[in-house]
Order: C-alpha cells, then structure tokens, then sequence
C-alpha cells in the first residue's frame, strides 16, 4: 500500500519548507484579487487568446508535470484524444497559445469548469461557470507556480481555505524525480522513473517501493516518431558546423545493417572543392566525403547524444534486418533539414543538400535521388562546375 503521512491541515502546514509556504501566500493573495474580477470577462479572454484546440475523453492534458498520471493511479480516466469535437455529452478540451502552450482546460459539461492561465504568468485560475441567470460564475481556486530552480513548486488556494502543495524536485535535465503531494489531509511522496527516451515510465510511491503507475512499453511507431523529431533538433549544429568549418554543401546520413548499431546515422559531408576532385568516383559517395566514414577525425560531425544512441539502439534491435522504416524516418530528417535557411560564416546564403544512404547497398547516387529533386541536383551541378 502506499504510504501516506496524516495529520490535521494547520500540523501540514508546519511542515511545508519556507518556499512551499511563500508559495502558498501567493496562491492566496491571487485567490482574493481574482474574486473580486469579472470572472466571465476573464474566462473570454483566455478563450479569445486560443488558436488551436484539443479534445479528449476526459483528463489528458495539463499546465502540471505527470498531474494526469499521478491522478491516474487513483483510479481516474487519463482519457484519450478525439479526432473532432463531440456535438454533445461530457469531455475535455483543452486550447493552446500560438507558442503551443495550454492556455485553457475545460471540463464540458452542463456547467462547466475551466481553468485557464491568468496574465503573461504560469499561475492559473479554475472557474465554475454558471448559466448566466439563476446560477452564476464562481472562482473555484488560484495556483501559483514558483520558477524552476532545483525545485518546482505548485500551490493551489480554494474556497473555505482550502489549500494543496505539490513540490517538484527536478534534475539536471529540469524533470520531476519526486513529486511531494500536500493537502490538509495528507502528505504523499512519489518517485518518478524515467525511460531511455526520457520520458516518465513509472511512479513508485517512496515509502513502501509500491508501483502505482507504470507506462506501457513504446511501440516501434511511437520510438521513431521521438527519434525522428529528436534527431532534426541534434542534426541542425552538426549541419550547422559542418557548413561553416568544411564549407559543406551536401550532407549525407548514413547507416547500415541491422541490429542496435543502425541509429544514430554517420554524418559525412562534402564541399564544392572535394565534389570537383571526385572524378569518375560519385561525387555521393560518404567514402569520399569528410568524416568517420572516410577515417577522418571529425568530432564535430558526430552526434554524441547519449540518448539518441541508447534509444537508436533500441529501435535497431526491435527492427532488426527491416531498416526500411528507419530509412524512410531518416528521410523525412534530411527533406526538412534541406529546407532549413543555411548561411556561412559570412552570413551569406548556403545551398545545402542532405540526402541518406544506405552503405550496404552502394547505390550513392540513387540515395541522393531519393531525397533530392532533379532541378536541386542540376543546380548543385551548376554551382561545382561553375565555381573557382
């Protein structure tokens, strides 16, 4: 069973650190400027400030850290997405800002209660909206949320002095690795494990060891659809260096076999000169490019995330000798690093080509076709006959 320490609220009080009870202060003192505001005015604006909107079953979304999951071992819904919204019924739905952050979550129903973000802040405002007549709105509680900084801390303040603390331990990378969950009643502490793609994997409460929710194992689909978004992220230094120390013009992602040593690709590069010196050779082969490929030393061209590499090799072994999805991923990465605006040292614009290849097959110059267009590849022909 989990482990749960329970005394009155004023005792629990005692026992918040110095932060968690500034942060309560806050809460408060935002509980009691907005009861007094407009609360439907408010609740348009921030409906007003939406531009893309999600709906779903019930909780999916929140403005907290693994709010949902730890809600869901208690036995609530963590819902899941609809394609459209539902003409009638019961669900959520949840808007975004143009930064694509949750700006505004809503329970849908007869009357309805949304909590929404207040000002330019984090901290957010739940409302119980009534119909306008015989039922009016009612703030229901104020949150404040500290900044980040070893800790993260969360307060909420509710009618009939009611309040809740959640304090967010954080690692080096920002993630929540104990969550303390304080209310009147209770103080419960969980530990947050993660998986090698970083995210949460299981809580498990911290006095008796017990699992009290445990996500289930990622598919293929879902593991490459974080690597592929993952390695664009990585990549654009690579290319980035690549272009301003070996005046690089072509990028090739490179990989073969297969087994857990498919991802992440070699990078190797080539610029205008080495393409002139290629000969009767492909001007596409990675042999010939600079990088590890041909035996350079080239750290730079490496992607040395650890991540990558342990989760690329997780997905190498589930595929196996089928790379043709990893393929067809490393794709989709090289199109949109091509479309990417690249400039030298200098500032000026830098055509850059980024194509994969597959090095068991040797097909340099089909790879190059499969990711580049015909009228690119004439123009890149144009700029190496051309040039100096």
């Amino acid at each position: 069973m989990a482990c749960y320490v329970c005394c009155d609220g004023g005792a629990l009080q005692l026992m918040l650190g110095p932060e968690a009870k500034r942060a309560l202060g806050e809460a408060q003192d935002l509980y009691e400027d907005v009861r007094r505001a407009d609360l439907r005015s408010l609740v348009s604006q921030a409906r007003a400030a939406c531009v893309r909107w999600e709906f779903a079953t019930d909780e999916y979304h929140s403005f907290d850290p693994l709010a949902v999951e730890l809600q869901a071992h208690a036995g609530a819904s963590h819902g899941r997405l609809l394609r459209q919204e539902p003409v009638g019924g019961e669900y959520h739905r949840f808007g975004f800002v143009a930064d694509g952050s949750l700006h505004l979550s809503e329970q849908v129903r007869s009357f309805p209660f949304i909590e929404c973000r207040h000002g330019a802040s984090d901290n957010t405002v739940c409302i119980d909206v009534g119909d306008g007549s015989t039922r009016g709105d009612k703030l229901v509680s104020a949150t404040f949320r500290s900044a980040p900084s070893g800790e993260r801390i969360v307060a909420s303040w509710s009618t009939r002095s009611r309040w809740h603390v959640v304090v967010y331990k954080l690692d080096q990378d920002g993630r929540p690795v104990l969550v303390t969950d304080c209310t009147p009643k209770m103080r419960i502490s969980t530990l947050v494990k993660y998986d090698a793609m970083g995210q949460p994997s299981s809580l498990v409460d911290e006095g008796s060891g017990q699992i009290q929710w445990r996500r289930a194992p990622s598919s293929v689909r879902e593991m490459l659809a974080w690597y592929e978004a993952q390695l664009y992220v990585a990549l654009k230094p690579v290319l980035k260096t690549a272009i301003r120390t070996l005046d690089a013009v072509v990028v090739a992602l490179a990989y073969h076999g297969g087994g857990g040593d498919v991802l992440p690709p070699q990078v190797a590069a080539t610029s205008i000169r080495l393409m002139r010196q290629s000969g009767t050779a492909s001007p596409f082969d990675p042999h010939c490019m600079y990088g590890d490929i041909r035996g350079d030393e080239e750290p730079s061209l490496r992607v040395g995330n650890e991540r990558l590499l342990d989760v690329g090799q997780a997905i190498g072994f589930k595929v196996g000798s089928d790379t043709k999805r990893i393929a067809s991923m490393l794709r989709r990465v090289a199109k949109k690093l091509s479309k990417e605006d690249w400039s030298g040292s200098d500032g000026a614009p830098v055509p850059m080509s980024v194509f994969v290849v597959d090095l068991d097959a040797g097909a340099w110059d089909r790879d190059f076709a499969s990711c580049v267009s015909a009228r690119e590849r004439r123009e890149l022909e144009n700029v190496v006959s051309n040039s100096d």
